[in-house]
């Protein structure tokens, strides 16, 4: 890969993992199916990456047990996005 890579923004990062959705979650509605895309609640579990479905534009773990950084801070602090399902 040549180019130059960074960390997305808070806005590129939304709009990377919504994958163009409006629905509340970019699988729909139903928080039953969060399962199928996302890990969740487990929090001392080692889980191999790329294991549930991809969103709409084709990216795996776009909602994780991970914080994601940004480039955006709001005041000191950096904007973060993912981490943990009990703090959405």
């Amino acid at each position: 890969m040549s180019g130059r890579v960074s960390l997305p923004s808070a806005e590129q990062h939304e709009q990377a993992t919504r994958a163009g959705s409006t629905s509340e979650f970019f699988w729909g509605e139903d928080e039953i199916l969060a399962s199928r895309y996302a890990v969740f609640g487990q929090t001392s579990v080692v889980v191999d990456v790329a294991t549930k479905r991809a969103n709409g534009y084709g990216i795996k773990d776009a909602v994780a047990l991970l914080y994601q950084w940004t480039t955006t801070f709001s005041g000191l602090s950096r904007v973060i996005r993912g981490g943990g399902w009990y703090y959405f």
